[in-house]
C-alpha cells in the first residue's frame, strides 16, 4: 500500500516512544555547567547528586533515600532485588509488565527467580486476578516458588494510572501475603501529574520505586527511591553488583536536579500528558476511538493491520500487538503542529 495514501507531510517529531526526544533544556545547561566542574567526587559523592536527591525528595514531600541508575532495566533489578527474599521467591506483575516481556529476563538472571504473570482488566493489575495467582501459587507448596514481591507498572504499560485508590487495594493484598512492593515508574511523572495524590506512595505501602528519567526530557538516569534505609542499602549493593553503579555520577545526576528544581520535570510531564489527550480527542473526531482512555502520554489505537506500516513508514509508531494496534507516545516536546498533523494523517489512512 503507497505511502502516497497519506498526502502530507509528516510530523517533525514521531510518536515512536518518548524515550526518542532529547533532553530538556534546563536538565542539558546543567549537564553542561556539571562538566565545567573541575573536579568532582566519584559514585555519587558529589554534590549534584546530593542535590538531585533533595530534589526527589520535595516531590513526595519527605525524606527519601536514592540511588541513581543509567537504565530503568538496572533501576529494576536492583529494586526488585532488595526486596526478595531469596531463593525459591518470585516476583508476580502484570503479564505485560515490561520486567516480565521486555527486559530479556533481567530478573531472572540476575536473581534467578521467576516473574509470574497475573492478568490485567482494561490495561490495570487486577487484584482478583491477583489473588487467584497467590492462592494458587500457594495451593501448589512447596512445589512453587513463594511469591515475595509485587511489581507494579505505574502508568501501566497501556497507559492506564493506577489511582491511589488502586495502589491501596493492591498493596493491602500484597501485604496480606506477606509481599514487599515495587513500582516500575519510567512514566511514574506522567502518572504522577495525572494524580497528584501519587506522591503519597510510600504511606500508600509501596516498598521501592523505580523512578523515571529518561522518558520525561531527561539523560540516561533513573532513580530507584526508597523510604527505608536498610532496603537503600541493598539497593546499592545490587546496582554495584550488576554494574550499574556510574563513576562519574554527576553527569546522571545534575539535568535531573536542575530539572525538578525548577519545574521543568512536572511541566515536561504534564506537556506530555495533555499532547495525548489532544491526539486522542482528535483521533475520536476522525473515528479512530482509543482503545483505552489516555490517561497519561500514550495513546492506544487500532487500524486494518494492512495500514500499520504505510503509517509507520510516514511517522514512526509503535507496532503493539501485530494485529493492528498501534501505540503512539508523546513526549514533552511534541508539538501541537505534530499531533494535529499525525490525527490528519492516521484520518487519511483510515478512510
Amino acid at each position: 500500500m503507497p505511502e502516497s495514501l497519506i498526502p502530507l507531510k509528516a510530523p517533525e517529531r514521531d510518536f515512536g516512544s518518548d524515550n526518542r526526544s532529547g533532553m530538556a533544556p534546563d536538565a542539558l545547561a546543567a549537564l553542561l555547567a556539571a562538566n565545567d566542574t573541575p573536579r568532582s567526587a566519584s559514585y555519587g559523592r558529589d554534590e549534584f547528586t546530593n542535590v538531585a536527591a533533595e530534589a526527589i525528595s520535595s516531590i513526595f514531600g519527605r525524606e527519601v533515600f536514592v540511588t541513581f541508575t543509567p537504565t530503568g532495566t538496572a533501576a529494576n533489578i536492583s529494586a526488585v532485588g532488595a526486596l526478595l527474599d531469596g531463593p525459591g521467591s518470585a516476583v508476580v506483575g502484570a503479564h505485560d509488565a515490561h520486567i516480565r516481556v521486555d527486559e530479556a529476563g533481567a530478573i531472572e538472571r540476575a536473581w534467578g527467580v521467576p516473574v509470574v504473570p497475573v492478568p490485567t482488566t482494561a490495561g490495570k493489575l487486577d487484584p482478583e486476578a491477583l489473588r487467584e495467582v497467590l492462592a494458587g501459587l500457594a495451593g501448589n507448596a512447596p512445589f512453587s516458588p513463594t511469591p515475595s514481591v509485587l511489581s507494579i507498572t505505574n502508568l501501566s504499560e497501556t497507559g492506564r494510572v493506577l489511582t491511589c485508590d488502586d495502589l491501596v487495594r493492591l498493596t493491602a493484598l500484597a501485604r496480606s501475603h506477606g509481599l514487599r512492593v515495587h513500582i516500575d515508574g519510567a512514566r511514574f511523572a506522567n502518572a504522577l501529574a495525572a494524580e497528584p495524590g501519587l506522591s503519597r506512595i510510600f504511606e500508600i505501602g509501596v516498598d521501592t520505586l523505580a523512578l523515571g528519567g529518561a522518558k520525561n526530557g531527561q539523560g540516561p538516569v533513573e532513580a530507584v527511591v526508597t523510604c527505608d534505609a536498610a532496603v537503600h542499602l541493598k539497593v546499592q549493593r545490587a546496582a554495584k553488583q550488576i554494574g550499574a553503579a556510574a563513576s562519574k555520577m554527576r553527569f546522571l545526576t545534575a539535568g535531573l536536579a536542575a530539572s525538578i528544581a525548577s519545574g521543568e520535570f512536572a511541566q515536561n510531564a504534564s506537556a506530555a500528558n495533555a499532547a495525548a489527550a489532544r491526539l486522542a480527542a482528535n483521533l475520536t473526531a476522525a473515528g479512530l476511538v482509543p482503545e483505552l482512555p489516555a490517561e497519561g502520554n500514550l495513546v492506544f489505537v487500532r487500524l486494518n493491520p494492512e495500514l500499520v506500516e504505510p503509517l509507520d513508514r510516514w511517522c514512526h509508531v509503535s507496532h503493539w500487538d501485530g494485529r493492528g494496534l498501534v501505540r503512539l507516545a508523546c513526549s514533552f516536546d511534541h508539538t501541537t503542529e505534530d499531533v494535529d498533523r499525525l490525527a490528519v494523517g492516521m484520518a487519511h489512512l483510515h478512510r
